[in-house]
């Protein structure tokens, strides 16, 4: 390669208060606070929130950067059957409609491309929504006596139970599978590159655009979609990252600043379409940035996997 630079010519993205990329860049410049209480439809936050930061299987956080409405989607406009839409966890559909929408920013739902050379690159850490799918499996074996004994008298609410939870179907665990997230748009879009997830935690989708660059220019790839997306359907994260205080306790995020104390959790997702820089000037892209450079490391040992290091 002589030129090892790299194009953005499409992007796309859905942050909280933010349904598009113009939206957003209006947000940041306005220096918004795009955070709010936890959806109703996602779970009762009264059950789970305590002021007390010690006290267990609680959370002091009251704001999360939510979406808002998640499980809306139009599987035929993807060629999917509505019964498999319907268990698919919402981060894949976001990133499939994120993808469409980024194709359509470069040019590329309406123009010719090397599809058999287009690679997917997602950075997706978990999938919450799976704790639902398989939600009658975990009912079985609680009542089974999986975790401990079972209070005698319990029958009838096992019944209750395993009548209102759906049982596991054929597209029960492919809705649910980190890889989908990526297969699904080579599927959509007919692409025959590359098609993986990434789980770096929070750096998943700059991990995932490291692989992306990477096989863009030492051409695996021609053209790249690259993102990430993450979407809190449980307060199980919450509370975990709450009892090691990673999470805001001011329920304020103020990155690079002294009074920082912790994160909030955000939902959201985000596309781009990369090209080789010569390759995007040759067929007339509209280049929105260019990605000069590029690294991947770990902090080696340390005091722990979410304390940064100098080095």
């Amino acid at each position: 390669m002589i030129d090892g630079r790299i194009a953005i010519v499409g992007l796309a993205c859905r942050f909280p208060g933010s349904p598009s990329a113009f939206s957003l860049w209006q947000n940041v410049r306005a220096g918004r606070s795009c955070y709010s209480d936890v959806p109703a439809d996602r779970w009762n936050h009264d059950l789970f929130y305590n002021e007390n930061p010690r006290k267990l299987g609680t959370t002091y956080a009251k704001k999360i950067g939510s979406l808002g409405e998640v499980m809306h989607f139009a599987p035929e406009a993807y060629g999917l059957p509505p019964r498999r839409a319907r268990l698919m966890d919402p981060q894949q559909r976001l990133f499939l409609d994120a993808s469409r929408a980024a194709l359509e920013d470069a040019g590329y739902l309406v123009r010719q491309f090397d599809r058999e050379n287009t690679g997917v690159y997602v950075g997706l850490s978990v999938s919450e929504h799976k704790s639902w799918v398989t939600s009658p499996v975990r009912v079985q074996q609680l009542f089974d006596g999986k975790f401990g004994r079972v209070p005698a008298g319990l029958g009838e609410t096992e019944e209750l139970m395993a009548e209102r939870i759906p049982k596991l179907g054929a597209y029960s665990m492919v809705g649910q599978m980190h890889n989908m997230a990526a297969a699904n748009v080579s599927q959509a879009f007919d692409l025959g590159g590359p098609a993986f997830s990434t789980d770096a935690a929070c750096s998943s989708a700059l991990v995932a655009l490291n692989e992306a660059v990477w096989h863009l220019r030492n051409g695996i790839a021609s053209m790249a979609l690259c993102g990430g997306t993450y979407v809190s359907m449980t307060p199980d994260n919450l509370i975990a990252f709450s009892r090691i205080g990673a999470v805001s306790r001011e329920n304020v995020c103020r990155p690079f600043d002294e009074r920082a104390d912790g994160f909030i959790f955000g939902e959201g997702v985000g596309v781009v379409v990369l090209k080789r820089y010569e390759d995007a000037v040759r067929d007339h892209d509209r280049i929105w940035a260019v990605v000069r450079g590029i690294g991947i490391n770990n902090d080696g040992r340390g005091e722990g996997p979410m304390t940064p290091r100098q080095k």
